[in-house]
């Protein structure tokens, strides 16, 4: 039974929620966080994780408070929307007609270069928190021994009341600028259903359970499962086909991505977190060109609606002789 059915057929009738309602919503939210998160990379399967920004008591209680208001009202999402299926039903299509990725040959390697901007959070004396925001370029080899190389900028505060709790606190330094470089081991290539059903029903029973929510995790998972991978065009398709059957996900239309390119876009708010994360597409080739995720209404931070949390662009897919090499125009 999925988180759905479990409320629908679970929610009591009266519009306050009574003891045991409550009982029921705490301990949803206890194995929920008890389940823990997986990691930022997960190389060695093929897929990598989002940066989710849970960040502490405060977020538990606005989780725990949308727990208590499902159970109450019962209920669940409405229809997946019709434009937004549409725009993946040709994105699905265009997949389908791109040649495959021949198998690596000895030595070789899937060569995957992004750039963006991703959120830094630091606690500093008396509980002040400091937000900022540094840009990264990263590049990642995979293959046989799989590397990884990052170089950070130097950060810039999300807001001025950031930086006023930084010069209050010390000017404390919360982020090292420069190059690091990691081995990631072997890896191992997506193998996913290219059935839309059948990849639906699994990507929904690995969704379960997170504090995100059913729909919300599934639309996550198919992200991960498009970045830095080797996704086939027909596993890519399926991908896209079962993106247009979750309710929740809205068509943002044609638009610009941070390297100039055209793309379309299509996104979905977490309504616990109160974070919007927007995927956006190439109409020609089906690739994931950008990611990026920012607040709503009602976030944690007290920031305007639209903040940028994190950004990153996909530049270069390419296969290259070892796990130091570059396309010839990357040197």
């Amino acid at each position: 039974m999925d988180d759905i059915d479990f409320l629908s057929r679970n929610a009591p009738a009266a519009a306050e929620p009574g003891e045991e309602t409550v009982a029921r919503a705490r301990e949803a939210l206890a194995d929920r966080m008890a389940a823990g998160e997986r990691s930022a990379t997960q190389l060695g399967t093929g897929r990598g994780r989002h940066v989710r920004l849970w960040t502490g008591l405060a977020a538990a209680a606005v989780a725990a408070a949308a727990l208590i208001f499902a159970f109450a009202l019962g209920g669940g999402p409405g229809e997946p929307d019709s434009a937004a299926a549409a725009a993946l039903h040709k994105v699905a299509a265009v997949a389908l007609k791109q040649r495959a990725q021949a198998p690596l040959d000895a030595g070789e390697y899937m060569y995957i270069k992004s750039e963006g901007v991703n959120l830094a959070l630091a606690a500093a004396t008396n509980m002040v928190s400091l937000n900022a925001r540094f840009s990264f370029v990263r590049e990642v080899w995979m293959g046989e021994h799989s590397r990884l190389r990052e170089t950070t900028g130097k950060p810039e505060f999300v807001t001025q009341r950031d930086r006023e709790n930084w010069i209050a606190a010390g000017r404390p330094n919360i982020l090292q600028s420069g190059t690091s470089e990691d081995s990631l081991g072997t890896y191992e290539p997506l193998v996913l259903p290219t059935d839309a059903a059948e990849l639906f029903d699994r990507l929904k029973a690995d969704a379960q359970g997170h504090g995100t929510g059913l729909y919300n995790e599934m639309f996550v998972l198919i992200g991960d499962d498009l970045r830095e991978t080797s996704a086939s065009p027909a596993e890519r398709a399926a991908l896209y086909e079962v993106a247009a059957r979750i309710p929740g996900v809205e068509l943002v239309g044609n638009v610009t991505d941070p390297a100039g390119r055209t793309g379309v876009a299509v996104a979905m708010t977490d309504t616990t977190n109160k974070m919007r994360q927007t995927l956006i597409f190439d109409p020609q080739t089906a690739q994931l060109l950008a990611e990026e995720q920012t607040v709503v209404a009602g976030n944690e931070f007290g920031w305007p609606a639209g903040t940028l949390v994190g950004r990153t662009t996909y530049l270069v897919h390419a296969v290259v002789s070892s796990n130091s090499a570059v396309p010839v125009a990357q040197k």
